[in-house]
Protein backbone atom coordinates (compact mmCIF):
# COMPACT_ATOMS: atom_id res chain seq x y z
CA UNK A 1 0.00 0.00 0.00
CA UNK A 2 1.09 3.31 -1.00
CA UNK A 3 2.76 5.31 1.93
CA UNK A 4 1.56 8.79 2.81
CA UNK A 5 2.77 11.38 5.46
CA UNK A 6 1.06 14.15 7.33
CA UNK A 7 -2.59 13.46 8.92
CA UNK A 8 -4.12 11.03 5.62
CA UNK A 9 -6.98 9.48 7.63
CA UNK A 10 -7.86 6.95 4.16
CA UNK A 11 -9.33 6.81 0.86
CA UNK A 12 -10.20 10.36 -0.44
CA UNK A 13 -13.98 11.06 -2.16
CA UNK A 14 -13.91 13.10 -5.10
CA UNK A 15 -17.31 14.72 -4.52
CA UNK A 16 -19.25 16.51 -7.37
CA UNK A 17 -22.44 19.16 -7.90
CA UNK A 18 -25.17 17.74 -9.32
CA UNK A 19 -27.46 20.48 -10.47
CA UNK A 20 -29.33 18.40 -12.63
CA UNK A 21 -29.66 14.79 -13.86
CA UNK A 22 -27.89 15.81 -16.71
CA UNK A 23 -25.25 17.24 -14.86
CA UNK A 24 -25.42 14.24 -12.14
CA UNK A 25 -24.67 11.69 -15.04
CA UNK A 26 -21.64 13.44 -16.49
CA UNK A 27 -20.20 13.83 -13.10
CA UNK A 28 -20.42 9.83 -12.47
CA UNK A 29 -19.35 8.84 -15.83
CA UNK A 30 -16.36 11.30 -15.61
CA UNK A 31 -14.97 9.59 -12.20
CA UNK A 32 -17.10 11.26 -9.46
CA UNK A 33 -17.15 9.11 -6.02
CA UNK A 34 -20.15 11.32 -4.66
CA UNK A 35 -22.93 13.81 -5.97
CA UNK A 36 -24.49 16.61 -4.12
CA UNK A 37 -27.51 17.71 -5.02
CA UNK A 38 -30.84 19.56 -4.03
CA UNK A 39 -34.47 19.03 -4.40
CA UNK A 40 -36.81 21.99 -4.63
CA UNK A 41 -36.98 22.89 -0.91
CA UNK A 42 -34.59 23.63 1.82
CA UNK A 43 -31.31 24.05 -0.11
CA UNK A 44 -28.85 26.64 -0.99
CA UNK A 45 -28.92 27.15 -4.72
CA UNK A 46 -32.88 27.38 -5.35
CA UNK A 47 -32.15 28.55 -8.83
CA UNK A 48 -30.75 25.59 -10.13
CA UNK A 49 -32.51 23.19 -12.11
CA UNK A 50 -33.19 21.43 -8.63
CA UNK A 51 -34.73 18.01 -9.01
CA UNK A 52 -38.13 17.10 -8.57
CA UNK A 53 -39.44 14.48 -6.19
CA UNK A 54 -39.31 12.08 -9.08
CA UNK A 55 -35.98 12.92 -10.42
CA UNK A 56 -34.65 12.57 -6.91
CA UNK A 57 -35.98 8.36 -6.96
CA UNK A 58 -34.35 8.15 -10.19
CA UNK A 59 -31.21 9.95 -9.00
CA UNK A 60 -30.89 7.60 -6.26
CA UNK A 61 -31.35 4.50 -8.36
CA UNK A 62 -29.08 5.76 -10.60
CA UNK A 63 -26.32 6.11 -8.06
CA UNK A 64 -26.73 2.96 -6.74
CA UNK A 65 -26.34 1.10 -10.07
CA UNK A 66 -22.91 3.22 -10.47
CA UNK A 67 -21.43 2.58 -6.98
CA UNK A 68 -21.61 6.50 -6.73
CA UNK A 69 -22.73 7.89 -3.32
CA UNK A 70 -25.80 10.83 -2.57
CA UNK A 71 -26.17 13.14 -0.49
CA UNK A 72 -28.51 15.97 -0.39
CA UNK A 73 -28.48 19.41 1.10
CA UNK A 74 -30.72 20.84 3.26
CA UNK A 75 -28.37 23.88 4.14
CA UNK A 76 -30.84 26.81 4.31
CA UNK A 77 -30.46 29.07 7.81
CA UNK A 78 -34.42 27.60 8.11
CA UNK A 79 -36.67 30.82 9.35
CA UNK A 80 -40.01 29.51 11.06
CA UNK A 81 -41.88 29.18 7.92
CA UNK A 82 -39.60 26.59 6.48
CA UNK A 83 -39.77 24.41 9.89
CA UNK A 84 -43.05 23.97 9.13
CA UNK A 85 -43.00 22.68 6.44
CA UNK A 86 -39.55 20.54 7.41
CA UNK A 87 -41.16 17.17 8.95
CA UNK A 88 -43.13 16.14 5.58
CA UNK A 89 -39.93 16.54 3.85
CA UNK A 90 -38.06 14.63 6.14
CA UNK A 91 -40.55 11.81 5.67
CA UNK A 92 -39.62 12.15 2.08
CA UNK A 93 -36.00 11.58 2.69
CA UNK A 94 -36.35 8.96 5.05
CA UNK A 95 -38.10 6.98 1.66
CA UNK A 96 -35.46 8.21 -0.61
CA UNK A 97 -32.72 7.17 1.64
CA UNK A 98 -29.46 9.08 0.78
CA UNK A 99 -25.91 8.65 2.00
CA UNK A 100 -26.09 11.83 3.81
CA UNK A 101 -27.98 14.88 4.57
CA UNK A 102 -25.61 18.16 4.71
CA UNK A 103 -27.39 20.75 7.18
CA UNK A 104 -26.08 24.12 8.73
CA UNK A 105 -28.67 25.21 10.99
CA UNK A 106 -28.89 23.76 14.51
CA UNK A 107 -32.86 23.94 14.69
CA UNK A 108 -32.78 21.62 11.41
CA UNK A 109 -30.01 19.08 12.70
CA UNK A 110 -32.25 18.38 16.25
CA UNK A 111 -34.74 17.78 14.02
CA UNK A 112 -33.39 14.93 11.60
CA UNK A 113 -32.03 13.69 14.64
CA UNK A 114 -35.73 13.39 16.56
CA UNK A 115 -37.43 12.45 13.27
CA UNK A 116 -34.66 10.45 11.54
CA UNK A 117 -32.31 9.06 13.40
CA UNK A 118 -31.10 6.58 10.95
CA UNK A 119 -29.74 9.23 8.01
CA UNK A 120 -26.78 10.30 7.97
CA UNK A 121 -26.25 13.68 8.47
CA UNK A 122 -22.91 16.14 7.27
CA UNK A 123 -22.25 19.48 8.83
CA UNK A 124 -22.49 22.24 6.23
CA UNK A 125 -19.88 24.90 5.56
CA UNK A 126 -22.42 27.20 6.61
CA UNK A 127 -22.10 26.56 9.92
CA UNK A 128 -18.56 27.92 9.97
CA UNK A 129 -16.62 24.89 12.07
CA UNK A 130 -13.70 26.43 12.45
CA UNK A 131 -11.83 24.10 15.78
CA UNK A 132 -11.84 20.74 16.54
CA UNK A 133 -13.99 21.60 19.54
CA UNK A 134 -16.66 22.26 17.28
CA UNK A 135 -16.21 19.19 15.16
CA UNK A 136 -15.90 17.14 18.33
CA UNK A 137 -19.58 19.22 18.94
CA UNK A 138 -20.85 18.01 16.44
CA UNK A 139 -20.05 14.38 16.33
CA UNK A 140 -21.19 13.70 20.01
CA UNK A 141 -24.80 15.22 18.43
CA UNK A 142 -24.34 12.49 15.90
CA UNK A 143 -22.86 14.26 12.60
CA UNK A 144 -20.83 11.88 10.74
CA UNK A 145 -18.72 14.97 8.45
CA UNK A 146 -17.86 18.18 8.91
CA UNK A 147 -17.89 20.42 5.66
CA UNK A 148 -14.91 22.24 7.31
CA UNK A 149 -15.47 26.54 7.17
CA UNK A 150 -13.45 28.34 3.33
CA UNK A 151 -11.70 30.29 6.11
CA UNK A 152 -9.56 27.66 7.95
CA UNK A 153 -5.58 27.15 6.14
CA UNK A 154 -4.27 23.65 5.85
CA UNK A 155 -2.06 24.26 8.81
CA UNK A 156 -5.88 24.71 10.66
CA UNK A 157 -7.04 21.51 9.33
CA UNK A 158 -4.01 20.05 10.12
CA UNK A 159 -4.24 20.74 13.67
CA UNK A 160 -7.73 20.00 13.75
CA UNK A 161 -7.45 16.13 12.37
CA UNK A 162 -4.79 15.66 14.55
CA UNK A 163 -7.44 15.88 17.55
CA UNK A 164 -10.72 14.31 16.21
CA UNK A 165 -11.24 10.45 16.14
CA UNK A 166 -10.19 9.01 12.73
CA UNK A 167 -14.34 8.12 12.32
CA UNK A 168 -14.86 12.17 11.40
CA UNK A 169 -15.01 12.46 7.83
CA UNK A 170 -13.34 16.06 7.13
CA UNK A 171 -14.67 17.49 3.84
CA UNK A 172 -13.35 21.01 2.31
CA UNK A 173 -13.97 22.94 -0.99
CA UNK A 174 -10.98 22.39 -3.75
CA UNK A 175 -12.16 24.00 -6.26
CA UNK A 176 -15.16 26.58 -8.34
CA UNK A 177 -16.97 29.75 -7.39
CA UNK A 178 -15.67 31.12 -3.95
CA UNK A 179 -18.39 34.10 -1.51
CA UNK A 180 -16.65 36.90 0.44
CA UNK A 181 -19.05 36.65 2.86
CA UNK A 182 -18.12 34.42 5.56
CA UNK A 183 -18.84 31.08 5.50
CA UNK A 184 -20.98 31.99 2.22
CA UNK A 185 -23.33 33.53 4.80
CA UNK A 186 -23.98 36.42 3.05
CA UNK A 187 -26.60 39.82 3.73
CA UNK A 188 -26.16 41.84 0.71
CA UNK A 189 -28.58 39.95 -1.59
CA UNK A 190 -31.16 40.51 1.06
CA UNK A 191 -30.46 44.09 1.39
CA UNK A 192 -29.92 44.74 -2.25
CA UNK A 193 -32.36 42.77 -4.05
CA UNK A 194 -34.79 40.82 -0.87
CA UNK A 195 -33.51 37.41 -2.34
CA UNK A 196 -32.47 35.79 0.72
CA UNK A 197 -28.91 34.16 0.31
CA UNK A 198 -29.12 32.09 3.16
CA UNK A 199 -32.93 30.71 2.35
CA UNK A 200 -31.33 29.58 -1.22
CA UNK A 201 -32.06 32.87 -2.86
CA UNK A 202 -28.93 34.39 -3.58
CA UNK A 203 -28.33 36.95 -6.40
CA UNK A 204 -24.79 36.56 -6.74
CA UNK A 205 -24.27 40.59 -6.52
CA UNK A 206 -20.68 39.97 -5.32
CA UNK A 207 -20.41 39.43 -9.17
CA UNK A 208 -21.55 43.08 -10.17
CA UNK A 209 -19.62 45.73 -10.97
CA UNK A 210 -19.35 48.68 -8.19
CA UNK A 211 -17.58 51.96 -8.09
CA UNK A 212 -16.82 54.52 -5.31
CA UNK A 213 -17.86 57.83 -5.30
CA UNK A 214 -17.27 60.26 -2.60
CA UNK A 215 -20.86 61.83 -1.28
CA UNK A 216 -20.41 66.04 -1.64
CA UNK A 217 -19.08 64.78 -4.84
CA UNK A 218 -21.85 63.23 -5.71
CA UNK A 219 -24.47 65.59 -4.75
CA UNK A 220 -22.42 68.63 -7.02
CA UNK A 221 -22.51 66.66 -10.11
CA UNK A 222 -26.36 66.05 -9.29
CA UNK A 223 -26.58 69.08 -8.37
CA UNK A 224 -24.93 70.75 -11.82
CA UNK A 225 -26.48 68.64 -14.05
CA UNK A 226 -22.82 66.46 -15.15
CA UNK A 227 -22.33 62.97 -15.68
CA UNK A 228 -21.18 60.81 -12.77
CA UNK A 229 -20.32 58.25 -14.40
CA UNK A 230 -17.38 60.33 -16.42
CA UNK A 231 -16.63 63.15 -13.97
CA UNK A 232 -16.67 62.02 -10.63
CA UNK A 233 -15.92 58.58 -10.40
CA UNK A 234 -13.28 56.78 -8.21
CA UNK A 235 -12.20 53.26 -8.80
CA UNK A 236 -10.74 50.58 -6.42
CA UNK A 237 -8.81 48.95 -8.71
CA UNK A 238 -7.06 50.25 -11.63
CA UNK A 239 -9.70 48.93 -14.32
CA UNK A 240 -11.65 50.78 -16.56
CA UNK A 241 -14.25 48.17 -16.28
CA UNK A 242 -14.72 48.55 -12.38
CA UNK A 243 -13.73 47.62 -9.34
CA UNK A 244 -14.58 43.45 -7.51
CA UNK A 245 -14.20 44.27 -4.05
CA UNK A 246 -16.82 42.35 -3.46
CA UNK A 247 -16.07 39.29 -5.69
CA UNK A 248 -13.50 36.36 -5.17
CA UNK A 249 -10.81 34.85 -7.13
CA UNK A 250 -12.20 31.42 -8.24
CA UNK A 251 -10.64 28.44 -5.81
CA UNK A 252 -8.31 26.07 -7.65
CA UNK A 253 -6.12 23.40 -5.80
CA UNK A 254 -5.12 21.13 -8.41
CA UNK A 255 -1.79 21.70 -8.17
CA UNK A 256 -2.08 21.32 -4.31
CA UNK A 257 -3.47 17.64 -4.13
CA UNK A 258 -0.63 16.29 -1.58
CA UNK A 259 -0.82 19.20 0.84
CA UNK A 260 -4.81 18.66 0.90
CA UNK A 261 -4.41 14.85 1.50
CA UNK A 262 -1.71 15.13 4.34
CA UNK A 263 -3.92 18.06 5.74
CA UNK A 264 -6.18 15.20 6.50
CA UNK A 265 -8.99 16.09 4.27
CA UNK A 266 -11.60 13.50 3.54
CA UNK A 267 -13.79 14.14 0.83
CA UNK A 268 -12.65 16.86 -2.26
CA UNK A 269 -15.37 18.75 -2.84
CA UNK A 270 -16.46 20.82 -6.47
CA UNK A 271 -18.57 24.20 -6.19
CA UNK A 272 -20.68 24.27 -9.14
CA UNK A 273 -24.38 22.89 -9.21
CA UNK A 274 -25.35 26.13 -11.13
CA UNK A 275 -22.35 25.42 -13.69
CA UNK A 276 -23.37 23.23 -16.96
CA UNK A 277 -22.59 19.68 -17.26
CA UNK A 278 -19.70 20.49 -19.05
CA UNK A 279 -17.75 22.25 -16.64
CA UNK A 280 -18.59 19.34 -14.04
CA UNK A 281 -17.22 16.73 -16.49
CA UNK A 282 -14.24 18.21 -17.35
CA UNK A 283 -13.41 19.55 -13.70
CA UNK A 284 -14.41 16.22 -12.15
CA UNK A 285 -11.90 14.27 -14.75
CA UNK A 286 -9.26 16.63 -14.09
CA UNK A 287 -8.88 16.35 -10.69
CA UNK A 288 -9.53 12.60 -10.82
CA UNK A 289 -6.30 12.21 -12.25
CA UNK A 290 -4.78 14.30 -10.63
CA UNK A 291 -5.69 12.48 -7.37
CA UNK A 292 -5.60 9.13 -8.95
CA UNK A 293 -2.08 9.49 -9.91
CA UNK A 294 -1.31 10.75 -6.59
CA UNK A 295 -2.61 8.17 -4.20
CA UNK A 296 -1.12 5.51 -6.61
CA UNK A 297 2.54 6.52 -5.53
CA UNK A 298 3.22 9.72 -3.18
CA UNK A 299 6.77 9.25 -3.08
CA UNK A 300 7.30 9.75 -6.71
CA UNK A 301 4.35 12.23 -8.05
CA UNK A 302 4.85 14.69 -10.65
CA UNK A 303 1.70 17.20 -11.57
CA UNK A 304 0.66 17.09 -14.79
CA UNK A 305 0.08 20.49 -16.18
CA UNK A 306 -2.14 19.13 -18.62
CA UNK A 307 -4.56 18.58 -15.64
CA UNK A 308 -4.42 22.68 -14.95
CA UNK A 309 -4.64 23.36 -18.87
CA UNK A 310 -7.95 21.62 -19.11
CA UNK A 311 -9.34 23.49 -16.28
CA UNK A 312 -8.34 26.66 -17.87
CA UNK A 313 -10.31 26.38 -20.70
CA UNK A 314 -13.42 26.05 -17.96
CA UNK A 315 -15.54 29.60 -17.53
CA UNK A 316 -14.12 30.80 -14.74
CA UNK A 317 -12.82 33.70 -13.03
CA UNK A 318 -9.36 34.12 -12.29
CA UNK A 319 -7.67 31.43 -9.87
CA UNK A 320 -6.74 31.32 -6.00
CA UNK A 321 -6.18 29.39 -3.62
CA UNK A 322 -8.27 30.96 -0.91
CA UNK A 323 -7.29 30.60 2.51
CA UNK A 324 -5.64 27.71 2.47
CA UNK A 325 -1.80 29.08 2.81
CA UNK A 326 -1.14 31.99 5.89
CA UNK A 327 -0.21 34.80 3.71
CA UNK A 328 -3.51 35.20 1.90
CA UNK A 329 -2.26 38.58 1.31
CA UNK A 330 0.82 37.60 -0.97
CA UNK A 331 -1.89 36.09 -3.43
CA UNK A 332 -4.67 38.49 -2.88
CA UNK A 333 -7.94 36.96 -3.13
CA UNK A 334 -9.75 39.23 -4.40
CA UNK A 335 -10.76 39.31 -8.44
CA UNK A 336 -9.29 42.23 -10.12
CA UNK A 337 -11.78 41.60 -13.30
CA UNK A 338 -14.94 40.09 -13.34
CA UNK A 339 -14.82 38.82 -17.32
CA UNK A 340 -15.00 34.79 -17.07
CA UNK A 341 -12.98 33.00 -19.51
CA UNK A 342 -14.47 31.65 -22.35
CA UNK A 343 -15.51 27.45 -21.96
CA UNK A 344 -14.46 25.54 -25.03
CA UNK A 345 -16.57 24.99 -27.40
CA UNK A 346 -18.68 21.85 -27.08
CA UNK A 347 -19.78 20.13 -30.53
CA UNK A 348 -21.81 17.15 -29.42
CA UNK A 349 -22.41 14.48 -26.65
CA UNK A 350 -22.28 10.56 -27.37
CA UNK A 351 -25.32 8.83 -27.67
CA UNK A 352 -24.12 5.93 -28.33
CA UNK A 353 -21.12 3.76 -30.18
CA UNK A 354 -22.44 1.79 -33.10
CA UNK A 355 -21.64 -0.68 -36.22
CA UNK A 356 -23.39 -0.73 -39.30
CA UNK A 357 -22.88 -4.39 -40.54
CA UNK A 358 -24.18 -3.34 -44.16
CA UNK A 359 -27.57 -2.43 -45.92
CA UNK A 360 -29.37 -1.20 -43.16
CA UNK A 361 -31.06 2.13 -42.58
CA UNK A 362 -29.54 4.12 -39.53
CA UNK A 363 -30.26 3.34 -36.34
CA UNK A 364 -35.03 3.83 -35.67
CA UNK A 365 -34.76 5.95 -32.69
CA UNK A 366 -32.64 8.96 -34.49
CA UNK A 367 -34.26 8.97 -38.06
CA UNK A 368 -36.31 12.33 -38.38
CA UNK A 369 -39.76 11.31 -40.27
CA UNK A 370 -40.30 14.51 -42.80
CA UNK A 371 -43.64 14.96 -41.60
CA UNK A 372 -41.72 16.45 -38.14
CA UNK A 373 -40.43 19.07 -40.08
CA UNK A 374 -43.53 21.24 -40.94
CA UNK A 375 -45.51 21.53 -43.94
CA UNK A 376 -42.83 23.89 -45.48
CA UNK A 377 -40.11 22.02 -45.55
CA UNK A 378 -41.77 18.89 -46.37
CA UNK A 379 -43.24 21.10 -49.68
CA UNK A 380 -39.76 21.96 -50.40
CA UNK A 381 -38.96 18.08 -50.03
CA UNK A 382 -41.50 16.84 -52.39
CA UNK A 383 -41.05 19.88 -54.91
CA UNK A 384 -37.46 18.54 -55.21
CA UNK A 385 -37.71 15.12 -55.07
CA UNK A 386 -34.99 14.74 -52.64
CA UNK A 387 -34.13 11.85 -50.68
CA UNK A 388 -35.00 11.80 -47.16
CA UNK A 389 -33.45 8.46 -45.65
CA UNK A 390 -30.16 6.78 -47.19
CA UNK A 391 -28.23 3.90 -46.06
CA UNK A 392 -25.13 4.19 -43.94
CA UNK A 393 -21.67 2.55 -45.55
CA UNK A 394 -21.18 -0.50 -43.41
CA UNK A 395 -18.67 0.36 -41.02
CA UNK A 396 -18.47 1.57 -37.07
CA UNK A 397 -19.86 4.57 -35.99
CA UNK A 398 -20.56 6.89 -32.71
CA UNK A 399 -24.18 8.54 -32.80
CA UNK A 400 -24.42 12.31 -31.60
CA UNK A 401 -26.35 15.00 -30.24
CA UNK A 402 -25.33 18.30 -31.71
CA UNK A 403 -24.53 21.52 -29.36
CA UNK A 404 -23.14 23.83 -31.65
CA UNK A 405 -22.86 23.58 -35.53
CA UNK A 406 -20.47 21.09 -37.20
CA UNK A 407 -18.84 21.19 -40.23
CA UNK A 408 -17.23 18.48 -42.20
CA UNK A 409 -13.22 19.24 -41.96
CA UNK A 410 -13.27 20.23 -38.58
CA UNK A 411 -11.20 19.41 -35.82
CA UNK A 412 -12.72 17.75 -33.25
CA UNK A 413 -11.47 16.51 -29.76
CA UNK A 414 -13.02 13.54 -27.99
CA UNK A 415 -12.93 13.81 -23.95
CA UNK A 416 -12.30 9.82 -23.12
CA UNK A 417 -13.76 9.73 -19.27
CA UNK A 418 -10.63 7.59 -18.61
CA UNK A 419 -8.16 7.60 -20.79
CA UNK A 420 -6.52 10.43 -23.51
CA UNK A 421 -8.22 12.77 -24.93
CA UNK A 422 -8.73 11.68 -28.70
CA UNK A 423 -8.02 13.95 -31.88
CA UNK A 424 -10.31 13.31 -34.52
CA UNK A 425 -11.12 15.30 -38.31
CA UNK A 426 -14.65 15.01 -39.76
CA UNK A 427 -14.00 13.41 -43.50
CA UNK A 428 -17.42 12.58 -43.13
CA UNK A 429 -20.41 13.60 -41.84
CA UNK A 430 -24.35 11.98 -41.63
CA UNK A 431 -27.46 13.10 -40.31
CA UNK A 432 -30.02 11.36 -38.46
CA UNK A 433 -31.31 9.93 -41.82
CA UNK A 434 -28.26 8.95 -42.86
CA UNK A 435 -27.71 11.03 -45.99
CA UNK A 436 -24.28 12.64 -46.22
CA UNK A 437 -24.22 16.59 -45.46
CA UNK A 438 -21.25 19.31 -45.14
CA UNK A 439 -22.79 20.81 -42.13
CA UNK A 440 -25.36 20.02 -38.62
CA UNK A 441 -26.59 22.92 -37.37
CA UNK A 442 -29.79 22.13 -35.96
CA UNK A 443 -30.30 22.63 -32.17
CA UNK A 444 -29.96 19.31 -30.71
CA UNK A 445 -29.66 17.42 -33.91
CA UNK A 446 -28.82 13.66 -33.79
CA UNK A 447 -26.07 12.80 -36.74
CA UNK A 448 -23.43 10.64 -37.15
CA UNK A 449 -19.59 11.02 -37.27
CA UNK A 450 -17.74 7.37 -38.86
CA UNK A 451 -14.88 6.10 -36.12
CA UNK A 452 -11.89 4.46 -36.44
CA UNK A 453 -11.21 0.88 -35.56
CA UNK A 454 -8.92 1.63 -32.77
CA UNK A 455 -10.97 4.17 -31.67
CA UNK A 456 -12.11 3.03 -27.54
CA UNK A 457 -15.85 2.41 -27.14
CA UNK A 458 -17.32 5.74 -26.59
CA UNK A 459 -19.55 5.56 -23.56
CA UNK A 460 -22.91 7.56 -23.86
CA UNK A 461 -22.63 11.07 -22.58
CA UNK A 462 -18.73 11.81 -23.75
CA UNK A 463 -17.96 15.23 -24.84
CA UNK A 464 -16.88 16.20 -28.17
CA UNK A 465 -15.75 19.60 -28.48
CA UNK A 466 -14.18 21.78 -31.24
CA UNK A 467 -10.38 21.91 -30.89
CA UNK A 468 -8.60 25.48 -30.54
Amino acid sequence: MPQHSGAWRGKIELLAPAGSMEKLKAAVLYGADAVYMAGQAFGLRAFSKNFTAEEMFEARRYCTDKGVRLYITCNIMAHPDHMAELDDYIQFLRQLRPDGVIISDPGVFLRFSQTAPELVKHISTQASVTNAQGCLFWQANGAKRIVLARELSLRDIRAISAVVPPDLELEAFVHGAMCMAYSGRCLLSNMLTGRGANQGECAQICRWEYKLIERKRLRKALEEGKNVEDNYQFSLEEDNHGTYLLSSKDLCMIEHIPDLVDAGVTSFKIEGRMKGAYYVAMTIRAYRLALDAYLADPENYHFDPAWKKELLQMTHREYGTGFYYDKVQDNAQVAENAAYQKEATIAGIVLGDYRQQGDYLPLKQYIIDSKQLGKRKQRELEKSGAQTTAVLPAGRYVAVEERNFVDNGDELEIIVPHGDILSYKVTELYDANGLAVERINQAQAKFYLPLPEDFPVLTAGTFIRKKD
